[in-house]
C-alpha cells in the first residue's frame, strides 16, 4: 500500500504539489530512521566510532579493548575470568595459577622455624601470565579488577619459562 493512496479525496488533496510534499516528508522520515538505526549500533562499545571517547572516559580505559575488558568483568578470582580479559589484548596469552607455600605462617609455624624467604600471606594466589609483549593497559586493568589476595606475575616473550614463587 502506498501512502499516497491514503490521501483523502477532494480538491485540496489533488495535484502534483501535495504529492511532492508527501514524498519529501517520506524522504526525511527515512533519513531520520537511518540515523536512529546508526546511533543504536553506535551505543555498543565494540562497534562505536562516534562514542568511543565517551566510553573511554566512562570506563577509565585507554582503548576499545580496555572498555570491553571492564564491561566483561563479572568477577571472581577464577582463571577463566582473568584469561578471558587477557585474551582481548593477546589471544596467545597463557595463565598458570600458583598457590605458593610460604616459609613461615603465623599461628601454624612453630618456634625456631626459619623466617627467611619471601613473605607471602597464607591465602595469596599468584597468576602467572605469559604474554608476547608488555601490555601496560592490560596490567592496569587486571590490577583494578583483582581481589586483594590475588597477585600477578607477567612473563614477556622469551621469558616464557615457569617462574617459581
Amino acid at each position: 500500500m502506498n501512502i499516497l493512496e491514503l490521501i483523502p479525496k477532494g480538491k485540496l488533496w489533488e495535484g502534483k504539489n501535495i504529492k511532492t510534499l508527501f514524498i519529501a516528508l517520506g524522504d526525511s522520515t527515512i533519513r531520520v530512521k537511518n540515523k536512529v538505526t546508526n546511533l543504536l549500533e553506535e551505543i555498543f562499545p565494540d562497534k562505536t566510532n562516534i562514542f568511543l571517547s565517551d566510553w573511554m572516559r566512562i570506563c577509565s580505559a585507554e582503548s576499545r579493548e580496555g572498555i570491553l575488558g571492564i564491561l566483561a568483568a563479572t568477577g571472581g578470582n577464577r582463571d577463566e575470568f582473568f584469561l578471558e580479559i587477557a585474551h582481548k589484548y593477546d589471544p596467545q596469552c597463557q595463565i598458570l595459577k600458583q598457590n605458593p607455600s610460604p616459609q613461615f605462617v603465623a599461628g601454624i609455624s612453630t618456634a625456631g622455624m626459619s623466617l627467611s624467604g619471601i613473605a607471602i600471606p597464607r591465602f595469596s594466589t599468584f597468576f602467572q601470565f605469559s604474554v608476547s609483549q608488555p601490555l601496560p593497559e592490560l596490567e592496569k586493568l587486571l590490577q583494578k579488577l583483582k581481589p586483594a589476595h590475588v597477585n600477578f606475575v607477567y612473563l614477556y616473550g622469551s621469558q616464557k619459562s615457569k617462574v617459581t614463587l
